[in-house]
């Protein structure tokens, strides 16, 4: 199960943040609550979320320092457009005292305030423990009545703050819920707020976000791949799968895949929607390698991606990968220049050897012990056609004698699992 922790000021603020999310959030998220009028921050309980409300509070930096901070929701307020139109309606040049918990808090308020356009009142922050509060007959209050000076005449309480929707949507998001903003809970809940195209924009841009960068991998890959959702519909395809078909992405997209690409759909009739799937197919005189894997949402089966690539793109990514291993410690060192020698023995036999070389033809390189046929063997690889293929070097007293002929003298394709005709330069 998921938590959320809160962190506010107030006990009596985070008790109210953690009843209002209930109304969004199921059984299967625990909400827990940490204020510092009544906790101890010696230690903090690990959560999914934190969701602080407290950067006002001295206590901000040190709760940070304490937390993972990439799991940080940071409160934003807002108030309901009913009160804010009150205030709006107030005699223009009215003075009142703004009281919230702290100064800070006050000044945060009437900076709200003005920013949602009550401009016609003149508001001075109030807080408790304060010295020389204005004399004036009107408070205002988000719900902090109880620090109004006594002799105030007039009360006006706005009521508490409340969470904007972008905050419950970054909430949501964090917390794979995203669906709760689809839900009429959430729809009529922002409907109330002074503030509601900003936190709308702001998911709509996050969605964009994440479809450009999905689109992006997609068109990215090499291998065509197409989306297929629970109604078996084609819901996303990559351009590769468009050239491999010669098919427009128009064509496809809300189509059925048992019509729109029947001849790959009858491959699969017998598979199953459920099971990863490996095969080989033919499409247009061509074999391509087919994949198929179902993905989940809530443990429930919500469609499957099929890749598509040619087999002989698959054949060489194999080799190109099997090159790179076999070239780790396997290439040559030394060139003809890295023999030293001016007499017209030397000359002659790198001649020959360079000329050797040249061709196709298998050599023998013989002598005796340390006379350089190990530096001849690599001279002669960097010399040819192969120098970018791996040099290996054998070891001739550890093979067997009909091992080592076939080694020498090569053997049959298809003679035995995985014979395959080569040539490469070898050192005995």
């Amino acid at each position: 199960m998921q938590k959320v922790l809160i962190i506010t000021i107030s006990s009596k603020v985070a008790e109210g943040y953690k009843n209002f999310l209930k109304n969004f959030f199921d059984e299967d998220i625990i909400i827990g609550t940490k204020s510092v009028d009544a906790d101890n921050f010696d230690y903090i309980e690990c959560a999914d979320v934190y969701l602080i409300g407290a950067t006002s509070s001295e206590n901000f930096e040190p709760i940070m320092a304490k937390i993972d901070k990439s799991k940080a929701v940071f409160i934003r307020l807002t108030f309901r457009q009913k009160e804010i139109d009150q205030l709006k309606a107030i005699k223009n040049g009215t003075e009142a005292l703004l009281v919230n918990l702290s100064r800070q808090m006050a000044i945060e308020t009437i900076s709200d305030l003005h920013r949602l356009g009550v401009t016609n009142i003149i508001l001075y922050p109030c807080y408790p423990h304060q010295e020389n509060i204005p004399n004036l007959d009107m408070a205002i209050t988000p719900g902090e009545r109880r620090f109004v000076p006594g002799h105030i005449s007039e009360v006006m309480d706005i009521g508490d703050r409340l969470l904007t929707a972008n905050t419950i949507a970054e909430l949501a998001l964090r917390l794979d819920y995203a669906h709760i903003l689809q839900g009429e809970s959430y729809r009529q809940y922002v409907s109330t707020l002074a503030e509601q195209n900003y936190s709308i924009d702001l998911l709509t841009n996050k969605t964009m976000s994440i479809e450009n960068a999905y689109q992006m991998l997609m068109e990215s890959l090499d291998v065509a791949v197409i989306g297929i959702d629970v109604r078996d519909k084609i819901f996303v395809c990559n351009n590769a799968f468009c050239k491999i078909r010669n098919i427009s992405k128009f064509e496809l997209i809300n189509r059925e895949f048992k019509t729109a690409l029947k001849n790959i759909y009858n491959h699969l009739e017998d598979s199953g929607l459920t099971k990863k799937v490996s095969k080989i197919i033919r499409i247009n005189q061509t074999n391509f390698a087919l994949n198929v894997f179902p993905f989940y949402w809530e443990n429930q089966y919500a469609g499957r991606y099929i890749l598509l690539q040619r087999f002989s793109d698959t054949e060489k990514t194999q080799h190109h990968l099997r090159m790179q291993l076999m070239k780790k410690g396997h290439s040559a060192k030394y060139t003809f220049d890295d023999i030293i020698g001016n007499c017209q023995a030397i000359r002659k036999i790198k001649e020959i050897a360079e000329k050797a070389a040249r061709s196709d033809a298998s050599i023998l390189l013989t002598g005796e012990s340390g006379t350089g046929k190990e530096l001849f063997a690599h001279s002669i690889h960097k010399a040819s056609k192969r120098s970018s293929m791996p040099f290996i070097a054998l070891n001739c007293a550890a093979f067997q004698d009909s091992l080592l002929e076939s080694e020498l003298f090569g053997y049959v394709e298809g003679s035995f699992t995985g014979a395959k005709k080569r040539r490469e330069a070898r050192a005995f």
